[in-house]
């Protein structure tokens, strides 16, 4: 069992150095919004526009992300740490995350963030102690093509200006 324990140990500390862009995953449900951090976001395919992003089986209200027919990914930029730290803590519900969203086209995202991608649902992989969710764009929009994102590496936020391990 130690051995277990020390080989996913370390299994996250080498994952820890892969740096990262930080964004939110929005959702509604019964007029309700749900977010949620992630640090997992990638693109897919360019035809069909693929992305995914991975959710892990412990999460609040997951059955609302997975059941979800659409969703939007909001990249965050250096400036929104706390809205990461807010959403990173647990799934935060419309009465308190109204203050940093904004709606188009019935879909929800995360003001003032680089950009956001409208997502349907296209398929959903299980995956040890996560899932996969794999979303088609339907649209996207970038909001401030100036701002450098918010990026996660070794457990910690940086900027792109940032100078790593001074």
């Amino acid at each position: 069992m130690n051995q277990e324990k020390n080989l996913i140990t370390q299994f996250k500390n080498s994952m820890a150095n892969l740096a990262s862009g930080v964004a939110i995953i929005t959702i509604t449900h019964e007029n309700s919004i749900y977010g949620i951090t992630i640090s997992s976001f990638h693109s897919v395919s360019l035809n069909p526009q693929l992305i995914l992003f991975n959710i892990d089986k412990q999460t609040t209200k997951l059955d609302l992300y997975l059941n979800a027919q659409f969703f939007t990914i909001s990249l965050l930029s250096e400036k929104q740490k706390n809205i990461s730290n807010y959403f990173a803590q647990s799934n935060k519900e419309q009465n308190t995350i109204k203050q940093w969203i904004e709606k188009v086209d019935n879909h929800h995202f995360i003001s003032n963030s680089i950009c956001y991608f409208q997502c349907k649902a296209w398929k959903t992989v299980e995956a040890g102690d996560s899932y996969i969710v794999i979303g088609e764009v339907i649209n996207s929009h970038i909001l401030n093509p100036t701002e450098k994102p918010l990026v996660y590496f070794q457990r910690n936020y940086f900027s792109l200006s940032d100078k790593i391990n001074e």
